[in-house]
């Protein structure tokens, strides 16, 4: 029983190391988008 839940908490570990990678760089890539955005309307407001 022991073991079993040490494999199930090195497998949710091996899970939660890999994913951030990917939401980061989609996040990173939002916020860039975003910028651009307000930047263009503030370029057309101006």
């Amino acid at each position: 029983m022991e073991s079993n839940n040490q494999s199930k908490s090195t497998n949710l570990s091996d899970h939660s190391s890999n994913p951030p990678t990917v939401p980061v760089a989609f996040r990173d890539n939002d916020l860039k988008v975003c910028i651009e955005e307000v930047a263009a309307a503030a370029y057309v407001f101006e």
